[in-house]
């Protein structure tokens, strides 16, 4: 099965903000003409609201409306929904705009006028885009067994843990103590090219600034009384 039919197989819900009633009509009909769910809302304080409530695969928002604009909504939708892809339409594009929507994690910044084809095409291929990341978000927790967690937030450490490990760079990881530092790092390093190599845990805390170079590098004999 070629890319583009996988894309067309692929169905979700779908939540689209527009404060004008015949715009978001004309967007219902084409995408549940294509199987997927959809809600709509000419108010984004409602349709965050709902968020809250339900999950959802995608939100489809406009730029321009009362209440809140769509870089606004697409900001705290996030906050709730940090998996849920967002394509931002609007009458007022700019290469600027779309630039900087781009920078700040929406999937598509799209012009109007545009085709219902368009339109399914591109809501197609953000929903392909969240497969394809909840996939290697799940391969990650599996490769960590000792890391557990369903939540928004667990998915996200573990999209990322899949994310660096691929790389070969330098990894620092904060946090609080009992926060799991030393599970990500074995989570890294279990999913990277060194994990048949061994993993070695050193504790700086537990010696002196005098003897941690010591114990890292080693030293000459007799270096010591």
């Amino acid at each position: 099965m070629s890319t583009a039919q996988n894309r067309e197989a692929l169905v979700g819900r779908i939540m689209v903000v527009d404060d004008e009633p015949v715009a978001l009509k004309n967007l219902r009909r084409v995408l549940e003409k294509a199987g997927h769910r959809v809600s709509t809302f000419t108010n984004p304080l409602r349709a965050l609201e709902r968020l809250q409530t339900v999950p959802h695969d995608l939100l489809i928002t406009d730029l321009k409306m009362p209440y809140m604009d769509g870089m606004t909504l697409f900001s705290k939708a996030k906050q709730t929904a940090p998996a849920m892809e967002v394509i931002v339409i609007t009458g007022f594009a700019s290469l600027e705009g779309a630039v900087e929507a781009t920078k700040q994690g929406v999937f598509h910044y799209l012009a109007k006028p545009f085709t219902p084809d368009q339109l399914r095409s591109l809501v197609s291929q953000a929903l392909e885009e969240k497969s394809l990341r909840e996939k290697a978000s799940r391969s990650a927790s599996e490769r960590a067994p000792l890391m557990v967690g369903e939540s928004p937030k667990m998915m996200q450490v573990f999209e990322v843990i899949g994310q660096i490990a691929s790389t070969d760079c330098n990894v620092l990881i904060t946090g609080e103590s009992g926060t799991g530092k030393e599970l990500v790092a074995r989570a890294i390093h279990a999913q990277s090219g060194r994990a048949r190599r061994a993993f070695v845990a050193f504790n700086c805390g537990s010696l002196s600034e005098e003897l941690i170079a010591n114990e890292l590098f080693g030293h000459e004999r007799e270096a010591f009384t």
